[in-house]
């Protein structure tokens, strides 16, 4: 039996919408300022050059990954990305006026990038190798280079042209700097001298032994008088000029350790200098004494680049990993770390429905996606090592991993847990994949071996042995006759999977092979390898049949399923697409940084899948090489993000700092993602990419004005703004809201206030009243402890204002324990018997009690109070009557006895609200049915006369957020057992975030209600008589709570809310397929192994799909469901 009423409502609208592109003259930009969204991806290796902007305000890095980043040093916001260098990108340099960047790189050469536009303006080449040093003139007329080549190079900047060579060093130019008038030059070499040059003749005006090692870095104080130099020997030196003397002005020496930053205070009083074994000081020139300003003895990493700001109080560090940190002088402890937090991905794989795919991490973990809902499901992480290779076995029920440290990890997709673990080779699993019948495990590994397991007891059965190194790849044929092995040794061996002899050695390859793929007919073998080539291969003889060049060591590559194409990813993240028969290149991809690591067509050809050393996975158009989605899991989490190009884009919220928006194409001119909400939150992205959709944007938002609305918060008698936290013994506080509008008619309404990331009221409409300004006042209660508020509102065009924050400390005496409220409400009679269910009132029986019980144990709350409405009891009037009790409303009518428990609730109380029964949706509304339905004929005689009346006797959910807003309980759950009553987070506005729209998705996520819908928006609510229970309940219940199954990310004894409604919207599908299956017997599967994959359902999915809805970033205190350990 299903929980719902079956209504056909059909609406045609047919209309016409005409306007006219008038100019408006309250716009704030014009079409030509068309905002472009940022992915913050951060570098993919590590940064070997790091300098600040002349103002301290920014920071550009350069990194081995071949691009150069430019940072906000106090946000820590990665504001744009300059791409162009082929190679590791080795130093940077600002001219004096901040205008223009020059980069250097191992590629050779010179790029000058302008910093606002991020336009490349010049590409220098002349040098012989790396480049390693760079400087500006002062009057940014001139840019001096040195490389390994040992010469340095003057440069033209305006004319970008070569001016001279100056050659004397005899090892590499290590650092550079000119004198203040820009008319002498001074250069440090690992040939342990400084060079003093004349810039017009290029003559060499003086040389000196510096130091006993390698020059590391120069510098030149304020007043140009004093150089300090730092070398690879420990010491740092002082120098007078204008002329080198033969012995230093003075010397100061590190423990230990290579120079790798050296400035002077803005003052030039003191000089600033870190070494790279995590010690920096400050050295007083007037008292000649060092301060220590940092000591990191046991810190793991070195510093391997590091940078001081011109003002002399920051200081930028590269620990020789992706990461990046920028520290306070005065207070080393507080620092900004600029890095994304994307996950390098190493691997991906589909399952052969299309259901499902994942990807393997370097942060050692295992990213599980729905394809067909476009989100994370789950992050498995407890592996040995970065996960190199991931594989799903054919009947899509399981997930192998195989991990640097050599493990092996088995995950059973449906239940979301492990299924056994073990130890496969003494080195790291560089390739693993099912056979055809699943039946066997197949790894290849840097021990130069090839592993043959059972897939089911993983007990070995054979070790495949003959590559003289690591072996990195191998491919299994569609009909699992061959195997092939790809090594380090530059050979592909094919072995015969009957009896796991080796039958042939394939040697044309020069460099080490990295990738391997056979078509699906079997009839090709492609290899991609270090030597910049994918070879093809006819199966038939083995023998060469062509060879496609490329540009950089291909460590990827796959087939199109109908065979006739080819995609290849190289080291330096280009994606080549190759015509198999013509032996030519399509086309070329590109857009990431570091290397391909995995590729995927989809199974028509039109998309090409890649997955990238940055982190990010993309989708693109085969067709016309156009990049459609970049998607990106975020490391450590369960959090994640997609943006298409176009700016839409779909995530947890807990990841939408990761984006920003950029506006006239101007680097430093961002603003939070939040701004465009409305126009670009696109829930479900993914999954319409994946179908083949190109979603685009519903408004022209260059139309929009994005003046924001000006906020001040205010406490108490306070008229200024404090950074302070304001003390209070109060339980509730006066709060003042001020609000002005940005510019005349550009407007401020829809103020929304907050405590604790949770709302407590919203001024609704134009809060201005024709006025420039307001101001708002209210009363807020608040807990001890920290509160904090904060407050936004929306100009005219519902552009969302900054957000003004405050923070009060509620004292100790203020600390009381609440009361946990769970209101259940089920109905199995109704007033008309034809609508009658089995199972509602024991679902909301079992759901009650248990949570009782599980509160009570936990001992979190003073009390926990059950409140019943059952049967003839849960009318619209009981149900809204106990809902207005909890928001401190008096009844003015007679009252159910059981009611009176029900109390104004308050920040430290959580309020539970469970209903099973009936729901109906009627576009675009969801309603919930009470006992008094209001209709008395049989349900196939319903007629819109008797619809109407039982829509007015429900409740439906515009009223449930007037019900709800008010509502002032710090923990807020809600979940409906109904059919349909995904609805109940479409009507008005399905999306949710911190945009100025309506509806109970909008108010979950503003009050940060967890929400638990039984249902999509018109699908079945299922009760099941084997179970005794509506599957929904069933399993929260007995398989989530009593079998502690929801306890699985991560599974740690505990099972917050978001956990276990992830295991409901899980598991209820699972339920329903897996009953089906039971029905179903005898049905053959054709073995094969698909080169491409599927990324829409063969049917569409009619399992029921509960919804749930929590907002991770409010979960500073979460609620916690269970817990079995202390």
């Amino acid at each position: 039996m299903t929980r719902r009423i079956t209504t056909t409502i059909c609406l045609l609208v047919i209309g016409a919408l005409f306007f006219l592109s008038a100019p408006n003259p309250r716009r704030a930009f014009s079409q030509t300022d068309k905002p472009e969204l940022i992915l913050q991806n951060g570098h993919s290796e590590r940064s070997d050059g790091l300098v600040f902007s002349p103002d301290s305000r920014y920071l550009a890095t350069a990194s081995t990954d071949s691009t150069i980043r430019i940072w906000d040093a106090t946000t820590g916001n990665e504001l744009r990305v300059l791409a162009g260098h082929t190679a590791a990108v080795r130093t940077v340099s600002f001219s004096a006026d901040g205008k223009l960047l020059a980069s250097g790189g191992a590629d050779g050469k010179i790029k000058i990038w302008d910093v606002v536009t991020g336009r490349e303006l010049a590409d220098l080449a002349g040098h012989k190798g790396r480049i390693n040093a760079l400087a500006f003139s002062r009057d940014g007329k001139l840019l001096a280079s040195g490389g390994i080549d040992q010469i340095i190079k003057l440069w033209d900047v305006a004319a970008r042209t070569e001016l001279r060579t100056l050659a004397g060093h005899s090892g590499w130019v290590t650092a550079l700097v000119f004198n203040a008038d820009g008319r002498q030059l001074i250069s440090g070499s690992a040939d342990k001298s400084i060079k003093l040059w004349a810039v017009p003749t290029g003559q060499t005006l003086q040389t000196i032994t510096a130091h006993r090692e390698a020059i590391a870095n120069l510098a030149l104080n304020p007043a140009g008088d004093l150089l300090a130099s730092g070398g690879a020997d420990s010491a740092a030196r002082l120098w007078r000029l204008p002329q080198l003397n033969a012995e230093p002005t003075f010397s100061f020496n590190f423990p230990a350790g290579r120079i790798v930053a050296l400035s002077f205070s803005a003052d030039g009083q003191n000089v600033l200098a870190v070494s790279n074994e995590r010690t920096a000081q400050r050295f007083n020139l007037a008292t000649r004494t060092a301060t220590q300003l940092s000591t990191e003895p046991d810190r793991l990493e070195k510093y391997e680049a590091a940078t001081f700001s011109p003002d002399g109080q920051l200081l930028a560090l590269c620990p020789g990993t992706r990461e990046l940190e920028i520290h306070a002088l005065n207070n080393f402890d507080n620092l900004v770390k600029l890095s994304s937090r994307s996950n390098p991905v190493r691997a991906v794989a589909f399952s052969d429905d299309g259901r499902w795919f994942a990807t393997g991490n370097q942060d050692t973990s295992v990213t599980l996606w729905d394809a067909f809902a476009g989100r994370v499901i789950g992050n498995f992480a407890g592996n040995a090592g970065s996960i190199n290779t991931v594989a799903f076995s054919p009947d899509n029920q399981t997930l192998a991993s195989g991990s640097r440290g050599g493990l092996v990890r088995l995950l059973n997709v449906i239940a979301a847990n492990e299924i056994r673990r073990w130890q496969a080779h003494d080195d790291g699993i560089n390739a693993l994949l099912f056979s055809v019948d699943g039946k066997q495990l197949i790894t290849c590994s840097t021990d130069q071996t090839i592993k043959v397991w059972d897939a089911t007891t993983g007990n070995p059965i054979s070790t495949l042995k003959g590559h003289a190194r690591e072996v990195n790849s191998i491919g299994l044929s569609a009909d699992g006759k061959w195997l092939a092995s790809g090594s380090a040794d530059g050979i592909v061996k094919i072995w015969e999977t009957a009896n796991w002899r080796e039958r042939r050695s394939l040697t044309a390859h020069t460099g080490a092979v990295f990738a391997l793929a056979f078509n699906d007919d079997g009839k090709l073998l492609a290899s991609g390898s270090a030597d910049k080539t994918a070879k093809l291969w006819q199966t038939a003889d083995w023998q060469l049949y062509k060879t496609f060049n490329d540009s950089a060591s291909i460590q990827s590559l796959n087939f199109s399923a109908d065979g006739k194409s080819l995609a290849t990813g190289n080291l330096q993240s280009v994606i080549c697409l190759w015509d198999v028969s013509a032996g030519s290149r399509l086309r070329s991809l590109s857009g990431a940084s570091g290397s391909v690591n995995s590729l995927n067509f989809s199974e028509d050809g039109n998309r090409v899948i890649s997955a990238h050393e940055d982190g990010s996975l993309r989708i693109w158009n085969a067709t016309n090489g156009e990049l459609m989605a970049t998607a990106v899991s975020i490391r450590e989490s369960a959090d994640w993000l997609v943006v298409t190009p176009e700016g839409l884009f779909d995530g947890s919220p807990e990841a939408w700092p990761q984006i920003l928006w950029r506006f006239g194409k101007t680097t430093f001119n961002v603003s939070p993602v939040e701004i465009f909400f409305n126009e670009f939150f696109y829930p479900d992205l993914l999954s319409d990419v994946l179908a083949g959709k190109q979603p685009k944007p519903k408004n022209e938002i260059t139309r929009l004005d994005r003046r924001q609305p000006q906020m001040r918060l205010l406490v108490g008698d306070e008229t200024a703004v404090s950074t302070k936290p304001s003390v209070s013994n109060q339980q509730t506080i006066t709060v003042k809201i001020e609000v002005s509008e940005a510019a005349t008619g550009s407007g401020a309404q829809d103020v929304r206030l907050f405590r604790n990331g949770a709302l407590f009221k919203i001024w609704r409409g134009d809060v201005l009243k024709g006025q420039r300004s307001a101001v708002l006042q209210t009363q807020i209660p608040i807990i001890a402890g920290e509160n904090r508020l904060m407050a936004y509102a929306f100009n005219r065009d519902n552009i969302k204002s900054l957000d003004a924050n405050r923070f009060v400390t509620g004292a100790e005496s203020l600390r009381r324990r609440g009361t946990a409220y769970i209101l259940a409400v089920g109905v199995n009679r109704y007033s008309n018997p034809n609508y009658n269910l089995n199972f509602a009132v024991p679902d909301a029986t079992i759901f009650s009690e248990e949570l009782r019980a599980r509160q009570t144990q936990l001992a979190r709350f003073d009390k926990v109070e059950i409140i019943t409405l059952f049967d003839a009891q849960a009318t619209k009037q009981n149900i809204i009557q106990a809902l207005r009790r909890l928001r401190g409303e008096a009844n003015s009518t007679v009252m159910l006895p059981s009611l009176e428990k029900l109390q104004r609730a308050k920040p430290e109380d959580a309020v539970i609200v469970y209903f099973a029964g009936h729901g109906l949706a009627v576009e675009p509304r969801f309603y919930l049915i009470p006992h008094d339905l209001g209709y008395n004929g049989k349900r196939e005689n319903l007629t819109q006369a008797g619809l109407a009346r039982v829509l007015s006797n429900s409740i439906s959910d515009k009223e449930l957020v007037e019900l709800f807003e008010a509502i002032d309980a710090g923990q807020l759950l809600l979940v409906i057992d109904a059919c349909n009553s995904g609805q109940a987070l479409e009507s008005d506005e399905a999306r949710r975030g911190p945009m100025n729209s309506k509806g109970l998705a909008q108010l979950a996520y503003e009050k940060g209600i967890n929400v638990l819908t039984a249902s999509q928006s018109y699908q079945a609510a299922l009760e099941n008589k084997e179970l005794g229970h509506g599957y929904l309940t069933y399993a929260l219940i007995e398989s989530g709570l009593r079998k502690l199954e929801a306890d699985a990310r991560p599974r740690d004894g505990k099972i917050l809310v978001r956990e276990w409604l992830n295991y409901a919207t899980d598991q209820v599908p699972r339920m329903q397929e897996a009953k089906n299956k039971n029905k179903v017997k005898g049905a053959e599967r054709i073995l094969k192994r698909p080169s491409a994959v599927r990324l829409t359902p063969k049917t569409s999915p009619e399992a029921q799909r509960p919804r749930a809805f929590y907002r991770r970033e409010a979960e500073t205190q979460p609620m916690v469901i269970t817990q079995t350990t202390p």
